[in-house]
């Protein structure tokens, strides 16, 4: 790395820092932005909100990194003024949604780095009043993706309770494992979660799929010191597998597309001509959300974690179809955000730099971010993650979808060690509370995993063996405990 490129990143980043700050809502104690959304009519509005994905949480986080790369006191100010505004609207709101990154939770992200910045104890106790809300609303969400849904609720809880040792935190946890593995689905080979018959299976990647799942077991193995999670998380990649293309070098997007009227014509047309194969074909994307990248995060830590050789495999396979979307890749129009574009997917090249101390992946993420700024610089602007949804021709503010989370990979570039993720955030620490045990979930064993599962998925043939054959289906369960490529179906079938 030059210091003409690190000269060119820390002047950008600076510069969309100083762009936000002229189109931002500001008072005395508080900032806040208005960023792009979609409503029902799929149209473009502009509103303020508390997420990490859109809102000023999000962007809270870029402003935090800006001040410790430039030590510039407004870029702190202006990091702790939009907490002000995120904690005050949140207090003020009545409808409170619990998921991570795409809901009010994520927050607690941004007040843990505020925490580590200043250690200044009101923002953990925030944090807890955050998490507080979270157990009042005591039911789980419906769905169970690591963006939205229980996976990541989990994830940030967990991340808080490595913060502040709170029983009530274990207890919410408990809870939410809970429901997140009774709802575990069978796939061809492994296990998934979420179906909707806008999918053609349950989904690949990161975002909305098992690999952001699995990315959460393998933290909470991490941190609670359980192999079992690392098990569970193992499950799940081999449903993904089953949909990896070697053709395309990538997993299936599963997603059946019902963005306008057109792709709803499509279909229409398709299933009057019962052309069935029109509804089992998937598409290619390489992204956080959807595909290699974000898929590639997840094994990384899976190998890191675990030393398993096909989370190895897998990782390549993901570097190398990265690298030929965004570095060798000859189009023209290609996103830069974080969530689907190639400030995002230069995170899976900076982290396997951290892992691997391999320069040459510092180098894909410098070529790749540097043609970011080359097309800036050549007058274009960084459209927003909303283009495809009639938005193209305008930039967003937030971190996911937009400036303040390009110019954040420009910062996690220069000082890849020092500059935490926020597309795949990490838990840093071990759990040292003794009182785990008596959290059945979080306590989970392969053996109580499997049981469940049999009990789960198939029920009556589970009772009934119990009822006359009691140690049959036990002596199964011990047989294949810590069995990796293990095929639940086949095997309890055989």
């Amino acid at each position: 790395m030059t210091n003409k490129i690190k000269e060119e990143f820390i002047k950008e980043a600076m510069r969309i820092g100083d762009e936000l700050l002229l189109s931002a809502n500001e008072t005395e104690n508080e900032i806040s932005w208005k960023s792009m959304t979609v409503d029902n009519d799929m149209k473009i509005t502009w509103k303020e909100n508390v997420t990490l994905y859109s809102g000023v949480p999000g962007i809270t986080l870029f402003f935090m990194e800006l001040f410790l790369q430039t030590r510039n006191e407004k870029y702190l100010i202006t990091a702790k003024k939009g907490l002000n505004w995120s904690m005050n609207h949140l207090e003020m709101i009545n409808i409170y949604n619990t998921g991570f990154i795409t809901s009010n939770s994520g927050i607690i992200l941004a007040l843990i780095r505020m925490y580590d910045i200043t250690k200044k104890e009101q923002y953990l106790q925030f944090a807890l009043n955050v998490a507080m809300k979270i157990a009042e609303m005591k039911a789980p969400i419906k769905f169970h993706d690591y963006i939205g849904g229980n996976a990541g609720i989990i994830f940030i809880l967990t991340k808080l309770h490595s913060y502040v040792n709170e029983d009530f935190l274990l207890e919410l946890i408990d809870i939410y494992l809970k429901y997140l593995l009774k709802n575990l689905k069978m796939s061809k080979k492994g296990l998934y979660w979420d179906h909707s018959p806008d999918n053609i299976d349950g989904l690949c990647g990161f975002a909305h799929g098992v690999s952001g799942i699995s990315y959460v077991f393998l933290q909470l193995g991490y941190y609670f010191n359980n192999d079992a999670y690392y098990w569970l998380a193992d499950q799940a990649f081999l449903h993904e597998a089953v949909y990896f293309d070697n053709e395309i070098n990538n997993w299936g997007d599963l997603r059946l597309f019902k963005n306008n009227e057109e792709d709803m014509r499509k279909q229409k047309k398709a299933f009057l001509r019962n052309n069935l194969k029109a509804f089992t074909k998937y598409s290619d994307m390489n992204a956080w959300c959807h595909g290699a990248a974000g898929i590639g995060m997840a094994r990384l830590l899976a190998y890191r974690l675990t030393g398993n050789k096909r989370n190895k495999k897998e990782l390549n396979n993901a570097l190398r179809k990265t690298i030929e979307t965004d570095i060798e890749s000859k189009k023209k129009y290609i996103r830069f955000i974080a969530c689907h574009g190639k400030s995002g997917n230069a995170e899976l090249f900076i982290e396997a730099f951290k892992f691997f101390n391999n320069k040459k992946y510092l180098d894909y993420a410098e070529k790749s971010l540097h043609s970011v700024l080359k097309r800036k610089q050549a007058g274009y602007i960084y459209d927003s993650g909303f283009g495809f949804r009639g938005a193209k021709g305008n930039e967003d503010v937030s971190l996911f979808m937009g400036n303040a989370g390009i110019g954040y990979q420009y910062l996690k570039f220069l000082q890849p060690r020092k500059v935490p993720s926020f597309l795949m955030p990490e838990i840093n620490t071990r759990n040292s509370n003794k009182n785990i045990p008596y959290y059945k979930n979080i306590s989970l064993t392969v053996n109580g995993i499997l049981n469940r599962m049999a009990h789960t998925l198939y029920p009556r043939t589970s009772r009934i063996v119990t009822e006359i054959i009691p140690d049959r289906l036990n002596n199964w369960i011990n047989k294949s405990l810590n069995v990796y490529n293990f095929n639940f179906k086949k095997e309890f079938i055989r």
